[in-house]
Parts: C-alpha cells; sequence; structure tokens
C-alpha cells in the first residue's frame, strides 16, 4: 500500500480558464471527496459547486499524494474563457477515528489521523494568512477587540495600545475634510451622492467625467489650437485628457446713412461668448468648426447693419452672432445699437455686449461697435465728421461702429463687424 504523504500546501489553488476545460486538477491530496469545495467566477458573479452535480471526483484520486481531478458536471461543462475556479481544501474540525483501548492497532489509521490534523493546520494557516494582522513589531498590551458594526462609522485606533472604536467623519482630528465632503461621504447611496454634486442619478455627466480624466493620467503638456477661418476641423493632440474650447460669435455691422446732413448710425452688438470643459470621448476624433463672419455693413441708404455669423465647435458649443445696429435717415431721430449675440450649449455663456446708440443734429455721433472680452468693437465717430463706420476687429467678435454724416451731407456705409474666432486649450498626458 503507498502511503499518502502531506507536502507543504495552503490547500488553495486558482485556476483561470482558457475555455473547453472540462477537468480541474487539483494539488494537495484529499481523503474525502468532501474535502474539498470548488468556487467558480464568472462575470463577477461567484458560485459554490456542488459534488455529483457540478463537478464529479472518481474514487481512485483520493488519497493520491500529487493531488487530485474533480471533472465538470452539468451546466459547469466545459469552461468559459474568462472563467476562474477556486480549489479549497475543507477539512472538518472532527476525528475520524477512535482508537480501541485493546485489539489491532493499525499505521495506516493514524497516519491519517495525523495527515488530517496536517491538513486543518494548513487551512488555518491559509486562512491566517490572508486576513489582516498586526506586524511583529507591534507590542500590544491588551488584546484587540472590533467595536460593534454600526452603519456609517468608520473604524479606528483610539491610541498606540491597539484600541478600536467607531467614529464618525467629523470625529477624525487632524484630517481637513470640508462639510460638503463629510456630507458626500455621509450619503448612503450613489443616487444621492450624484444629486449633490449636481450630476444626474444616472448616465454619463461631462463635469465629473472630466475630473476623472484629469486625475487618471498626469497632465504633462498644455496645447492651444486657435480657429480664425470660416470653417475647420478640431483634431485633438495625442494624449489630449481633456480641452477647455471657447468660441466667440462675429461682430454686428453698423448701420449706414443716407445723404442727411446731421444723420447718424448706430453700432452692431459683440458676438456672444460660450465655453466648455470637453473630455477626449466627448470630442472624439475630430470636431467640425464655423467661425462666424461679422456682419455686414449698413448700407449708404440708411441700411441696417448685418448680423454676425454663429461660431461652433460641433454641436459642444455655440455662440451666436451680434445684431447689425440701426441705419439713420434722419438728423433728429437718434438709432439704436444692435444687441450682443448670445451662447447656448456651453458650461458658461456670456451675451456680447450692445452696439452703441447713435446722437443725431449739430453733434452727430455715431454708435460704437459693442466689444467682446477680446476688445474689437469698432470706434464711434465723433460730431461734425462725415465718415464711414468703422470696422469691428478681425476674430475678436467686435461690433462696427455706426456711419456718421457731418454738414457736407454725404451718404456713407456702416462699419463691418469682425469676424469670431475658437481658442481651444488642449491638456495632454504626453
Amino acid at each position: 500500500m503507498v502511503e499518502t504523504v502531506i507536502n507543504q500546501n495552503d490547500g488553495l489553488l486558482n485556476i483561470v480558464a482558457t475555455g473547453g476545460e472540462t477537468s480541474l486538477a487539483g494539488d494537495f491530496p484529499i481523503y474525502e471527496k468532501s474535502h474539498v469545495t470548488i468556487k467558480r467566477v464568472r462575470g463577477g458573479v461567484t458560485t459554490t459547486g456542488v459534488l455529483n452535480t457540478d463537478y464529479t471526483i472518481a474514487d481512485n484520486q483520493l488519497e493520491v499524494t500529487a493531488g487530485f481531478t474533480a471533472v465538470l458536471a452539468g451546466s459547469w461543462t466545459p469552461a468559459v474563457a474568462g472563467d476562474t475556479y477556486t480549489l479549497l481544501l475543507a477539512v472538518p474540525e472532527s476525528r475520524v477515528t477512535d482508537f480501541n483501548q485493546a485489539g489491532d492497532f493499525f499505521a495506516s489509521t493514524l497516519n491519517q489521523e495525523l495527515d488530517l490534523e496536517v491538513q486543518m493546520i494548513q487551512q488555518l494557516r491559509r486562512d491566517a494568512n490572508r486576513s489582516p494582522r498586526l506586524p511583529d513589531t507591534f507590542a500590544a498590551t491588551s488584546a484587540i477587540t472590533l467595536p460593534e458594526p454600526v452603519a456609517g462609522r468608520l473604524i479606528g485606533w483610539t491610541s498606540a495600545d491597539g484600541v478600536m472604536q467607531n467614529y464618525n467623519v467629523s470625529d477624525l482630528g487632524g484630517v481637513p475634510i470640508s462639510s460638503f465632503g463629510s456630507d458626500l461621504i455621509a450619503e448612503v447611496n450613489a443616487v444621492t451622492a450624484r444629486s449633490r454634486l449636481g450630476a444626474a442619478a444616472s448616465g454619463i455627466n461631462s463635469d465629473i467625467t472630466a475630473l476623472t480624466a484629469l486625475t487618471e493620467k498626469p497632465v504633462k503638456a498644455i496645447n492651444i489650437q486657435v480657429f480664425t477661418a470660416s470653417s475647420g476641423t478640431y483634431t485633438p493632440s495625442a494624449g489630449m485628457l481633456h480641452c477647455w474650447a471657447r468660441g466667440w460669435g462675429g461682430g454686428g455691422g453698423g448701420g449706414g446713412v443716407t445723404a442727411v446732413a446731421g444723420a447718424s448710425a448706430a453700432g452692431g452688438g459683440a458676438g456672444g461668448y460660450s465655453e466648455k470643459l470637453l473630455t477626449a470621448a466627448q470630442v472624439g476624433a475630430s470636431q467640425l468648426v464655423a467661425v462666424g463672419a461679422g456682419g455686414t455693413a449698413g448700407a449708404n441708404t440708411g441700411g441696417n447693419g448685418g448680423t454676425g455669423g454663429t461660431t461652433s465647435v460641433g454641436s459642444l458649443l455655440v455662440a451666436a452672432g451680434g445684431a447689425g445696429g440701426q441705419g439713420a435717415t434722419s438728423a433728429t431721430v437718434s438709432y439704436n445699437g444692435g444687441p450682443g449675440g448670445a451662447g447656448s450649449t456651453s458650461d458658461l455663456i456670456t451675451a456680447g455686449a450692445p452696439g452703441g446708440p447713435s446722437t443725431g443734429g449739430t453733434t452727430s455721433t455715431s454708435g460704437h461697435g459693442g466689444s467682446t472680452s477680446l476688445g474689437g468693437g469698432g470706434r464711434g465717430l465723433g460730431s461734425q465728421s462725415s465718415n464711414a463706420g468703422t470696422a469691428g476687429l478681425a476674430n475678436t467678435g467686435g461690433g462696427g461702429a455706426g456711419a456718421n454724416n457731418g454738414s457736407s451731407a454725404s451718404a456713407n456705409v456702416g462699419g463691418v463687424g469682425g469676424s469670431g474666432v475658437v481658442i481651444i486649450t488642449e491638456y495632454c498626458s504626453q
């Protein structure tokens, strides 16, 4: 008879299936088929197998020093790629033999009893090694006992001698945390936590997603892409984590004046402003960029200035152009400047400044063009000057100034509005 040898082993074996396996090979001996527990993890779900239903073990696999083979059965066969099987030694804490006062005393019976006791010790060592424990250098003066579980509390040390108790987050001295952070940690589920962050109850929130992208990888480079042409394509730089997109709509054109002495036209409104923080996932491979043109000049027949064009980055950011200023056909009427453009589909939206109104008569003064945060509004014309309106500066979104007519009574066109611009600042990991 070949005696079973119990070698050094923790009685735990993990096997990751490549797909199609119909059996599992354990690397430790067992005396009974019930002395092993087999667990399977598939798709994040752990299932404990049932002997003779999910797997079988033949009689000749018992008491084999090299280990045993379990044959998968039922819904467990064959294995699926990625399945993880855990084979656990599970010897019950009991004696299987009671030695007699007299009679035969077999060495094999004693060996089996001692083998099972060694396997129980191996199980204890395995479980102890997989549990939290104090370092050998820690000199505890009393037994360490966990406090009673309390929902929503943290466990911490009260002193260096190993005493533990439950704490509220607010009890943690020396750890700076805002009341907002404390309340966020105390939320009972993800839905209320997202609500406190200002996010939807489910799905993707751009602000939270952008923050996640920022913290996942360090920013090593900052790039700036500027778009001034009427159309283009934004293609993110390599390693772009997130970007700050800003757009200014085109400025409205200034109004024109007829050949009426003292007539004065109003200025065009500035283009609207929009900005948005975007992740690489939101931008994708590329986005079409449109830069709003400046509004047309008001005709010298007293025509109104044209509305500036809309600036956009795909559908992610939109900034409307400013309205044109009113043209002038009379010296006794003051005309209104065009309203500034608005924005939409953005994190921050600011309307452009309106164009200035005009003042007619012997001290006629035309309205100035509205300015954006980049400036650029056309300068209004002063008393008795007789000129076409001043244009708004290109790529600022500034409005054009209105035309003015002095005593010469000559017809003049308004100032053309300034075109818009898109500026994208990229934060990249390379």
